[in-house]
């Protein structure tokens, strides 16, 4: 049964993550017919440079918390509070960058752990928790910039937001490398798979002897971590630091990740469903862009892919629970049939004057 359920769940996955793929391709196919530009080598520097990057670092952080069956809102604020770190501790206070680098993405980690304490030794809810912090980091983060911008980094840091290694944007190899790092993790280590674990049953989680408190807090603080390296670049990327950067990005994130293939409910995700999310969204906009529409016609569009998506990912999930109930009761109706005849075999032996037969006891059997 548990082998059935298992091979028609990976079907339906596969068949979710081919449709992600599809929708890429479609999109693509659509903008470069309509704009002779959206092809060209420079339109895809600024894609992966302006449009992806920095989203996929968010929606790579919210992917994490979702698979866990958590929910993070402040990935954005989060990202904010990292770059505007960065901006007071080198303006204000003369710290190397790459010292104010280091510091910000503690800062970003903490503030993860805050949230992850909140949720898992507090008892508050992750959607209730996340929102408030989301609005204590953005108030933080304008409180100690008093509303300016800070910014003049040395070009040794800028580079990390502007530059390019072999034609392609250096924070895209940056990502690259993150993307690895976390598909390992969930794919290859007992962690990973203490966190799919935790996503499907935390209860059953719990009972088995996974730590999910302490693996609540790790989570947590790594989806705090990855945002943070998004604020570093955008923070190198602009040469400055602004305390309302990636404003709703939050919601940008989280419509990636579902678009990827994350299921909300919790247990199911790919860190690569994830990333091909981020990019539908990034040419998406960059697409809309090239075609002149404003930016209320793109988060109108982005709103409707995210209805979308959970529309899917609520079907999926409904398929999987009633496939999974089907093929209880065929197992169930199997087995009862199996006790029903091992009954009429008994009753048959006994009218017949024998008796049933043991694999042991009485004299012959000692």
């Amino acid at each position: 049964m548990g082998a059935r359920t298992g091979r028609e769940a990976s079907r339906i996955t596969g068949a979710r993550d081919i449709a992600t793929v599809f929708v890429l391709a479609a999109v693509i196919v659509s903008f470069a017919l309509l704009e002779p530009v959206f092809l060209s080598t420079r339109n895809w520097v600024d894609i992966g440079r302006v449009y992806y990057t920095e989203l996929a670092f968010m929606a790579v952080s919210a992917t994490i918390v979702i698979i866990i069956r958590g929910i993070d809102l402040s990935v954005a604020a989060i990202f904010a509070l990292t770059a505007v770190t960065i901006g007071v501790l080198v303006v204000d206070h003369s710290v190397n960058i790459w010292v104010a680098a280091i510091i910000g993405l503690l800062v970003g980690t903490a503030a993860g752990l805050l949230n992850g304490v909140l949720i898992a030794y507090v008892g508050i809810s992750p959607i209730v928790t996340t929102l408030g912090t989301l609005t204590l980091y953005r108030g933080i983060s304008l409180g100690i910039t008093k509303g300016r911008n800070l910014g003049g980094f040395p070009t040794s840091f800028t580079d990390l937001g502007q530059g390019t290694v072999l034609g392609i944007p250096t924070q895209v190899w940056g990502l690259a490398a993150t993307l690895i790092i976390v598909a390992v993790v969930l794919g290859r280590t007992v962690a990973g798979r203490w966190m799919y674990a935790m996503g499907g049953n935390p209860e059953a989680s719990r009972l088995s002897g996974i730590p999910v408190r302490r693996m609540t807090l790790v989570v947590y603080s790594s989806a705090g971590l990855l945002a943070a390296m998004g604020g570093v670049v955008a923070a190198a990327r602009f040469n400055t630091s602004r305390s309302d950067f990636a404003t709703g990005g939050e919601f940008n994130a989280i419509t990636a990740a579902i678009l990827g293939g994350v299921s909300i409910a919790g247990g199911r995700g790919k860190i690569a469903g994830a990333a091909v999310g981020a990019m539908i969204i990034a040419v998406l906009r960059n697409g809309l862009t090239l075609r002149g529409f404003s930016g209320f016609v793109q988060i109108v569009a982005i709103g409707l892919i995210l209805l979308g998506a959970a529309i899917v990912d609520r079907a999926l999930v409904a398929r999987r629970t009633a496939q999974g109930v089907a093929t209880q009761l065929e197992n169930g109706g199997e087995e009862g049939e199996s006790a029903a005849s091992a009954t009429e075999s008994t009753i048959a032996e006994q009218d017949s004057g024998g008796a049933p037969a043991f694999t042991g006891g009485g004299p012959d059997g000692v």
